[in-house]
């Protein structure tokens, strides 16, 4: 038996969490029973775990599948899935159906921590809305250098749905808006990073609809904390290493 070790902290500098991307619809039951799995993924693992529910209405009624074009239904198609729930982690590795509880989740984003050491590392800057003009200014930096690129994700919080099959009737991390390379690294906005050099990206977006939903409740919460005129919800800004799916 040849025993291998590393030191991960020379080239491990950034906390990583994995992005649990789930193809669901408010009317789907299995769909009810995978989000009640990952609200109830244990510590560490849920401190690693970023939940992106891209929607889709199929043959029913979603009202949330519109905010994403179909987001949903997209990614089901692209990655082969024959039904919903459909759950993506960190847009490699797919898994299809609810089965295998918490502890499956929680096993998965254990071992893409062991095999999927992070190399960059993503802040935001800042975000600013004026009228219906939303900016978004991020900063990366990488451990080992090499050819990346990066995008957005827009979610939001606290939508009321009594229509659907979640008990509460409260539906969170909804895709509401995305960069146009979130489904596939584009030619156009890929960027060679030197290692340890900072590089910053910034993305305008028009007619934002900033009035499209109950202030309080949700349209901001930012990953860095920081709060715009008291709403609820989450930017959050990826980085992908190009070549390597990550």
């Amino acid at each position: 038996v040849t025993i291998t070790v590393q030191n991960r902290q020379k080239y491990e500098r950034y906390f990583q969490q994995v992005a649990l991307i789930k193809c669901t619809g408010t009317w789907c039951g299995p769909c009810a029973v995978m989000a009640n799995y990952l609200e109830n993924v244990s510590k560490p693992w849920s401190d690693h775990m970023t939940i992106v529910a891209a929607h889709a209405s199929g043959s029913y009624y979603d009202p949330f599948a519109s905010y994403s074009n179909e987001l949903g239904q997209t990614l089901l198609n692209m990655y082969g899935g024959s039904g919903y729930p459909f759950l993506i982690y960190d847009a490699i590795t797919p898994q299809e159906g609810s089965s295998g509880g918490s502890s499956n989740i929680e096993a998965k984003i254990r071992d893409f921590l062991t095999n999927h050491p992070a190399t960059c590392g993503v802040a935001i800057r800042s975000t600013e809305l004026q009228g219906t003009t939303l900016k978004i200014r991020a900063a990366m930096t990488s451990s080992t250098g090499g050819e990346y690129d990066m995008g957005y994700i827009l979610l939001v919080d606290n939508q009321p749905y009594s229509g659907g099959t979640i008990e509460s009737g409260v539906y969170n991390d909804i895709v509401f808006g995305h960069s146009s390379n979130l489904v596939a690294m584009s030619n156009q906005t890929k960027f060679t990073a030197t290692a340890d050099q900072e590089v910053e990206k910034e993305w305008t977006i028009e007619n934002f609809p900033a009035s499209a939903f109950a202030a309080e409740d949700v349209v901001f919460k930012f990953t860095d904390s920081t709060a715009a005129r008291g709403w609820r919800s989450t930017v959050s800004v990826r980085a992908v290493r190009r070549g390597s799916s990550r």
